[in-house]
C-alpha cells in the first residue's frame, strides 16, 4: 500500500492526499508522524529566493517536457508553404 493515496477513501487521514487537501483548505495543523518521512511543511516565503534585485521565480505545477520527434522528412515552417486558393 502506498502512503500517498487511498483510491477507496479520499478522506483517509493516514494518506498524504488528505494532508494536501487539508492544507489547501487551511485546516492542516501538522503532518502526522507516520507521514513525516514523506512530507513536511514550509512557508512559501521561505522557499523562494528574494536575494536578487529582479524576481524571476516561477512555481510550475507540471514538469517541463522536451518533445523530440523521430521523423524521416525534414521539418518545415508552415509560413513558407504556398497558400492554396479554390478556383
Amino acid at each position: 500500500m502506498t502512503p500517498l493515496y487511498d483510491e477507496s477513501d479520499r478522506a483517509n487521514v493516514e494518506k498524504l492526499n488528505r494532508c494536501v487537501a487539508d492544507n489547501c483548505d487551511g485546516k492542516l495543523a501538522a503532518v502526522p508522524a507516520a507521514l513525516s518521512e514523506f512530507a513536511s511543511t514550509a512557508q512559501l516565503v521561505d522557499m523562494l529566493d528574494f536575494g536578487k534585485v529582479t524576481f524571476d521565480k516561477l512555481i510550475a505545477l507540471t514538469p517541463k517536457i522536451i518533445l523530440s520527434l523521430n521523423i524521416r522528412s525534414p521539418l518545415v515552417r508552415l509560413g513558407i508553404w504556398p497558400v492554396l486558393k479554390k478556383v
